[in-house]
């Protein structure tokens, strides 16, 4: 803000009640208004000429009437300048499909300057026997090697370790895949033999030393063999058979009652009322005590130990 205008404001803070009556103060602040407008007015004039500049920047005509003044006329290969490439795009804003023309707008360039170069019979091949210094020195290159090298065979035992692991992995499903098969066949051997003896039993068969066709290699190869060698059944069997029958109504008729059965009244005792059972000769529960009574179990077991 302008001094003048500052000052005026002041006192026309100060004289709020006189400031009508105030000439000084009225003519400062006119002057204070004036020269605001006219650095208004510059500031605007100032921003219309940038504007202008602005658009008109790009001067065709004196672009190229200046190229004409500081170029000069040198042969090509002093130059190497391949131009009049056109740029063809079908979408300037696709990204990927504007670095493919780039690319393909450099490589026709320097194809055009190998074909050129050919012509006038200029080498562009680097020599056998030529060797340049690098942009980095030996040791920074050499650091670098030795990180590659770092990372290749960090990168080695990784694999190392994984192929390792895979294996260890595949050993033990190998090995519970085996252990579970055995214990398989261990069960199918111990069903086997189980059966065997069963079956065995049920012949009747007797102690002692069992002939070599035995059948228990039948057993074992999944084979059962037949009940015996004369292809009748076993004894246990065939003594079923003879006390009970074969089942069916003559089965009931033989463990019926008859007449004689009806009319035989030898155990019954009239005066208890009662069927009175015959006691067996075998030795059975039935058996009859011959010798007093039965011995106490130290003298069972001392009479043992005389045998």
């Amino acid at each position: 803000m302008p001094k003048g205008l500052k000052r005026a404001l002041a006192a026309a803070k100060r004289q709020d009640s006189d400031v009508e009556g105030d000439e000084d103060a009225m003519m400062e602040l006119e002057a204070a208004k004036r020269m605001m407008e006219e650095q208004s007015a510059e500031r605007e004039q100032a921003q219309h000429e940038v504007a202008q500049a602005k658009a008109h920047a790009y001067n065709k005509a004196g672009l190229l009437q200046m190229l004409k003044q500081v170029s000069r006329e040198l042969p090509w290969p002093e130059t190497l300048t391949i131009t009049g490439i056109p740029l063809e795009l079908e979408d300037v804003h696709d990204d990927l499909q504007r670095e493919v023309a780039f690319y393909n707008n450099a490589l026709e360039a320097v194809n055009q300057a190998k074909d050129k170069l050919k012509a006038e019979g200029l080498p562009y091949k680097r020599p056998a026997d030529f060797f340049c210094e690098m942009v980095k020195s030996d040791a920074h290159m050499a650091k670098i090697k030795d990180k590659l090298i770092f990372e290749q065979a960090k990168m080695d035992a990784f694999q190392q370790r994984k192929a390792r692991s895979e294996q260890r992995k595949y050993a033990k499903e190998v090995s519970a895949e085996k252990q579970k098969e055995k214990s398989v066949k261990k069960k199918e051997a111990l069903d086997a033999v189980a059966q065997w003896r069963k079956d065995a039993k049920a012949k009747g068969g007797a102690g002692g030393p069992l002939p070599d066709n035995d059948g228990l290699d039948d057993y074992l190869s999944g084979k059962k063999r037949a009940r015996d060698s004369t292809g009748g059944p076993p004894n246990k069997r065939a003594a079923k058979d003879k006390k009970f029958g074969f089942g069916g109504v003559p089965g009931r008729i033989k463990k019926a009652n008859d007449k004689k059965s009806v009319n035989d009244f030898s155990t019954f005792n009239p005066k208890k009322g009662t069927m009175v059972m015959k006691k067996g000769k075998g030795k059975g529960k039935g058996a009859p005590n011959k010798g007093g009574s039965r011995p106490g179990k130290s003298t069972r077991q001392k009479a043992r130990g005389k045998k």
